[in-house]
Parts: structure tokens; C-alpha cells; sequence
């Protein structure tokens, strides 16, 4: 009786049914470009302070809005994963440090001074094949704002130290 409710109301068969073999999914193919965090080393420096501005925010306001559309919401406020990278092609600016979403999505960058401070640290780890992840908090965004950002990023002295070369390593 038992084993006619669980075949009959459970599993969706009947008395007649004969079960058929699983099908096994397809597997997808997937390029590196699909996903291109899927290959990339990552390196988190966080402080819990999100004293670190972003500028340029007010360009970018589309790529905040669906961050925040998809932000954990911790004691009201919005969180997101940021993403940074030198952008050395800059047509403004050489030394810019560009902010990005954990889509890619750029959402700002770091002001001049910031960047020429952190630079050296993040070209550090990028030669070594990560990339500098932080969390961000989205503020703003009320009515007509702009949304705007602060970086939990550790200073660059501290992302200096803690890098150790790995072909140096004995």
C-alpha cells in the first residue's frame, strides 16, 4: 500500500508504468569567453571598513542598477563583488584602474591619486595571473540619484607584502 502511494503520488507513476532510464544532459560547450571568470585566479584584500570611493559612477549607471538589482542585502545595505583591473589604454588617463562588477560590467573607476597608489600592487598580482576582487557598497540610487560605490580594499602596502612570487618559492 505504501509503495503504490509513493510510486503513484511521489514519482508520478502509475501501477503500469514502467520507469525508463535516466537521461544523462547533454554537456554544453563553453568557451572562455562565455565565462571568463571560470579560468582566472582570484585574490580577495578586504578591511570591512568600504572607505575606498569610485568616481565616474554617474557614466555607468545601467551596470549599477542591475548590480543592485542582484546586490545581497546585508543590514540594508547592498553588496556586490568588485572586480579591478589596470586599464593602461586609457585614452584619458594611462594609470586608470577601472572598477568592474563580478559580470565584467565596468561600474566606475578608481580616482587618479587612488589608482597611482594601487597600481604597482595590482600589477604585481595580475603578472602572477590573478585577478583583485573586493566587495562593494552600493549607495544611493533613491528616486532620481545616481547610485554610487565604496570599495572594502585593503591598502596597497598590504596587498604588496602579502604577494609571494611562486616562481621564487624553493
Amino acid at each position: 500500500m505504501v509503495l503504490k502511494y509513493i510510486r503513484e503520488i511521489i514519482l508520478g507513476q502509475s501501477p503500469n508504468h514502467t520507469p525508463s532510464p535516466p537521461s544523462r544532459p547533454k554537456p554544453q560547450q563553453s568557451s572562455d569567453m562565455d565565462e571568463p571568470w571560470r579560468k582566472v585566479k582570484t585574490r580577495v584584500f578586504s578591511t570591512r571598513d568600504f572607505s575606498v570611493p569610485i568616481v565616474g559612477e554617474s557614466h555607468y549607471q545601467n551596470a549599477l542598477r542591475r548590480s543592485r538589482d542582484r546586490a545581497k542585502d546585508y543590514e540594508s545595505g547592498n553588496y556586490i563583488t568588485a572586480v579591478l583591473a589596470r586599464e593602461p589604454d586609457n585614452q584619458f588617463d594611462p594609470g586608470a584602474v577601472k572598477v568592474m562588477n563580478g559580470d565584467l560590467d565596468t561600474i566606475g573607476y578608481l580616482s587618479r591619486d587612488r589608482a597611482r597608489e594601487y597600481v604597482p600592487a595590482i600589477e604585481l598580482w595580475e603578472s602572477a595571473g590573478y585577478q583583485i576582487r573586493c566587495q562593494a557598497r552600493l549607495v544611493g540610487g533613491q528616486g532620481k540619484r545616481n547610485i554610487g560605490a565604496y570599495l572594502d580594499l585593503d591598502t596597497p602596502q598590504a596587498m604588496e607584502t602579502t604577494y609571494h612570487n611562486p616562481r621564487t618559492r624553493k
